[in-house]
Formats: structure tokens, sequence, C-alpha cells
């Protein structure tokens, strides 16, 4: 399937997580999609709803979709599915999760960090650390295997040249003219940072991840230095877009396609190689690399995977078979023996892990309420190798810990130390201005259909913060949000995996509520199933709507429990102490909702 109009493979029906189902055994398997979702939005290349007990999406290897959401969206409902053994490059995010029970995402391979887990309205779904990041145009032999799977059986392919190339030659205009129209909410501005994080940010984030992977020089498998460097400068000309403060729809376009043609011209700058060359390289690889289990030799296993797919080559010379031995020469240079530590994840972990090969030294942040003294972690080393102890278990990082990679024989081995480190939490005596940080544009993570937007660079403590904020206008119906103490800077406040403190604005007053797992707790409201622990919703005429309010937010713990205070343009609104069950006494992060009317953040 290629050149798609909307979503390449349709399956299931209804957005809720009702009963009884005929939909199911459901097998999308196999199949090659290509520029998918080229006209509309909010769609995937694999696009499921509702209830489908016992149906999977294995082997599919899909490539470019154009417009957001998802490469495999699993919409409202969607429950009971597998996903596995996948391949995906170019497109805006790996897979979205929006609803259901019992899905699976595992052992998947995809050049796209970007995905979403969504938890709120669902049960006993699970995304897998063995789903694996890879280097576009640069698959192993793994990866390569799907990818020349998928499609049309062999004796299926001569009907491929009967459909044409492209039978709806879309101009690049007409492909991403939605971006005028869709996503977001709030003004021009915030839904033009809500559509750049598909078309922009989530492209050029990973690229920064994979970009190190790939091999650079005059090698086979490998790209001249000159193509790293263009790749970098496209990707700092779309951070500076990005924080310029002046997006536009047409400049999101612009952009988005100026990063499509630099990842084109970088595939092409691989260096090329032609089928007696690959052997001829494979040769000499074979030829003087010593089969053994020190430093510098190659695993028996290792050697004969190469061996065989020289032959493969030499029996039957295809295009398909060179690629597939142009990769085994990268695998089994990257796996020749050398004690080094490829990948390392850590329970609670953020943002990235630096692996520094040249002085043994592992190094990586965890969440503020993460316990140090007992997490759960991975790692994996070469071929030939295997780790110890064993991290799987809790293991101790309150000081720096020691792994060691060492050879099947116990002949060899080679120390690491790994450093793990909280988040820094943010307090202060005196009032803290927040204008650096609102000015802190690459800090802020904007999520979720309702605008989510939570500063991830500081996690708050005890603290005043001192800030201005604007709502453009009462609307109906609406209830745009302050979020504090979030415990999650990627969940909504209301997630059952996340605890935070709600302020809601509405036209005629102030609503303060307390979500613990999703469940709620009544500050100030009028929700007359709960108990109102301080009173009914607050009427006040202190913030002005379409005006620019001056804000002062506290939140401190104390001995009793939780001070909480609200000043607005000068007038005290409430200040309290939440000594109830379930008050939240650790630091926490930041932030706006903005369902209708966007909540906006401005400098003194």
């Amino acid at each position: 399937m290629y050149y798609l109009p909307y979503s390449g493979v349709c399956s299931g029906w209804g957005w809720t997580l009702y009963g009884l189902t005929d939909c199911r055994d459901i097998k999308i398997n196999y199949n090659r999609i290509d520029s998918s979702m080229l006209v509309q939005f909010d769609g995937g290349a694999i696009y499921t709803l509702g209830k489908q007990p016992n149906s999977v999406q294995v082997g599919n290897y899909i490539t470019n979709q154009v417009n957001d959401l998802a490469a495999i969206y699993y919409d409202n409902g969607t429950s009971f599915f597998t996903s596995r053994e996948n391949v995906l490059d170019g497109v805006p995010s790996s897979y979205h999760c929006a609803g259901g029970e019992g899905n699976l995402w595992i052992d998947n391979h995809t050049t796209s960090i970007s995905d979403s887990l969504q938890f709120t309205y669902q049960t006993n779904s699970y995304a897998g650390r063995e789903n694996e990041i890879f280097a576009s145009n640069t698959p192993n032999t793994k990866i390569l295997k799907i990818m020349q799977n998928a499609g049309l059986e062999e004796g299926y392919k001569s009907i491929k040249a009967k459909a044409g190339e492209n039978m709806w030659p879309w101009s690049r205009y007409e492909m991403t003219q939605n971006v005028a129209v869709h996503g977001g909410y709030g003004s021009a501005d915030s839904k033009a940072a809500w559509v750049a994080k598909y078309y922009i940010r989530n492209h050029i984030d990973s690229i920064k991840t994979w970009i190190s992977m790939p091999k650079f020089g005059d090698g086979v498998g490998m790209y001249p230095e000159s193509a790293k460097k263009d790749l970098e400068n496209m990707i700092a000309e779309a951070e500076a877009f990005l924080t310029s403060g002046k997006m536009t729809r047409d400049g999101i376009a612009e952009m988005y396609w100026k990063i499509s043609d630099s990842m084109e011209q970088f595939k092409n700058s691989r260096n090329k190689f032609t089928g007696e060359e690959l052997t001829a390289e494979a040769e000499n690889l074979l030829n003087n690399t010593v089969v053994g289990s020190g430093n510098g030799n190659i695993s028996q296993t290792n050697h004969n995977k190469l061996l065989e797919y020289k032959n493969k080559y030499s029996a039957e010379k295809t295009e398909e078979n060179a690629a597939l031995l142009e990769a085994a020469i990268l695998e089994f240079r990257d796996e020749i023996i050398n004690f080094n530590i490829k990948s390392f994840t850590i329970a609670n972990q953020k943002g990235n892990v630096e692996i520094d090969t040249d002085n043994s030294v592992i190094n990586a942040e965890v969440f503020a309420n993460a316990d140090i003294s007992k997490l759960t972690a991975s790692a994996i080393s070469g071929e030939g190798t295997y780790i110890y102890p064993d991290i799987t278990k809790e293991q101790d990082y309150s000081k720096p810990f020691k792994l060691y990679v060492t050879s099947l024989d116990g002949s060899e081995k080679k120390e690491w130390t790994v450093n793990i480190t909280k988040e820094k939490e943010y307090s202060s005596e005196e009032i803290f201005s927040m204008n650096e940080s609102i000015e802190d544009t690459n800090g802020w993570n904007i999520f979720g259909s309702y605008n989510n937007k939570y500063y991830e660079n500081k996690r708050f403590r005890d603290i005043t913060l001192d800030f201005n904020m604007m709502i453009a206008e009462k609307r109906s119906g609406d209830w745009p949000c302050l979020v504090f103490r979030s415990q999650n800077n990627g969940e909504t406040f209301d997630s059952k995996n996340n605890d935070a403190y709600v302020m809601v604005f509405s036209g005629n007053g102030i609503e303060f509520y307390r979500f613990n797992s999703g469940k709620r707790t009544q500050m100030y409201g009028n929700i007359g199933s709960l108990p109102q622990l301080f009173g009914p919703k607050i009427q006040t005429e202190a913030f002005k709507f379409g005006e620019k309010n001056k804000m002062q937010l506290t939140c401190k713990n104390v001995e009793d429990g939780v001070k909480i205070a609200l000043t607005i343009n000068g007038t005290s609104i409430f200040d309290i102490v939440d000594s109830f069950e379930g008050a939240i006494t650790e630091s926490g992060y930041f932030g706006t909702v903005s369902p209708g009317a966007e909540v906006q953040l401005l400098t003194d």
C-alpha cells in the first residue's frame, strides 16, 4: 500500500470500552505501507478501534507517514492487540495507545523516539524495553529481513506494476494543507506549537537520538562526515525556528519539508559498494579476525553468520542478498569483543543516558521521587560477553555502582562505574520569578488533546512561584487549569499514573482539587458527590479574563501537611494546609491545561 490519503489498514469500531464484540482474531501482518496520511490527519498506517481479542500486528514495514498521529494507532477502546516485529521509519510517532486494555508493544524497531501510552482509560497495557531505536537507512540483518519479507508475496509481485506508482500526485502544499486547520487548542500560537510537535519536534528529536549510531568515514555501510554535518545544521535550523516565537502554519509545513529533504539527502549519501567489493571485505574480515573469547576476537557464532551471508550472496547475486551482506559486515565489526556496554536504562529514568566508553562510566538521571537505593535496570553488552551483577533485580545506586562485563569463559573482564543522580528539586525561601522558565521554550513538554503544558526543567518543592497569567476569554463549559506538584511530567493530572494539585479558572470563580492516581479530592468545588474539604467553589472577580494577571502560588511542606496559598493581583484568594490523607508532599512539576481558551504564562 502506498500514496494513501488517510490510514492504510483500519480495523474495529467504537471509541469506547464496550462489551461483547465479533471483531476478534484479527491479523494485520507483513504489510508494506509507504506514504500514508498524505492528506488527512489523526490516523495512522495501521489504525484500530475497540476490543479485538487475540489480535496481532506482526512484521509490517511502514515508512514516510506525512501527517499525524502515529504509524500504529490504537485509538480509543482498542484492546487485546499485540504489536511485535514491526519496522517503522520516517513517521511522526511510532505508536499511540489512547485507551483500552491488554495491549502489548514489544520487540519492534523504529527510527522515531516519540510514542504515547496513555493509561488514563486503560489497564494492563505494556510497552516493553525490548523495542529498538535504529538509525534510518542503517538496519541490521534482523530488521532488514523484516523489511524484505513485508509486502507482496513472490507469487503476486507482478500485480504491482499494474497499479502504477502514484495515482494521486498531490503537491507538497496539498499534503500539508491541513497543518493550517487542525490540532491543538487555544490561541493560534498555542495551536502552532502543538502541531509543530508532530511535524518538527518529534522528527528532529528522533534524529538527534540516532545520529550517533551510524558509522562515518569511507568504509562499508558508512556515511561521509559531511552528511552528518549537514543533518546537524538542519537540526540547528529547526531548533531555531521552534524557539523563534514566530511559528506560522505555513512555516511549520515549510520546515517539515526541509527536514524531509535533508533526510533523503542523508540516506542517499551512504557509501556505495558493489556486491563483489562487499564479498572481498567480508573475506578480509573472516581471514583476519581471530575466533575466540578475548578482546579483539570474534565469537564462532558471529564468524559463521558473516560467512553464511557471504555464501548466500555468492550463490544468488540479488540486491536483497547484497544488502544483507552489507548489514552483516557492519554487525561483524560491531560484534568484535570489546567489553563495552551498548545500552543502559534504569527505572524512573529521566532523559538520555550517557555512556562514556573511554572511561568506562555510565551517567544517568532519575526522577526526584525515585528511591535510588533500590532500582532495577537493564543493559546490553556485546556478543561473547555477559554483565554481572544482575541489575534486573533491585540494586543500590545511592553511591557509585560497580558493573562488570566479562568474557563467557571468565578469562577477561572490564569494570564500569554507574553514577545515578536524582533530578534537582528546587526550593526557595524567597519568591521565585518564573520569567526565565517561561522564556525557556525548550523546557516545556506539550502533550495530549487538551494542550497539557508542563515545565520539565525544574521540579519545585517548597516555593512561592511568581508569574503572570492570561486566559483570553470566558467560555461556557471551559475548564482552563493550573497544575502543580504533578508527579509525572508526561501524564495528565487525572491519570492513574500521576498525583497532582489542580486549580480550575471558570467564568465565575476558582475550583481546587487534588488527584491521586486518578481519584479526585475536592478542596473547593461544587461537585455534590464529593466532600468539600475547605468549602464551595470560590466566587471571585480578582482574576480578569482577557487581561494580564499577577499570580503568586505557594506550595510548601509544613509540620502538619502541605501549605497552599494563592494570590491574584494582590488579593489573597485562599491560604490552607492540606493535612488530609493523600496530601502530595513530594516535589513536582508546574504546568497548565488549555482545553479551550489558552492559559498563557507571561513574563513581567
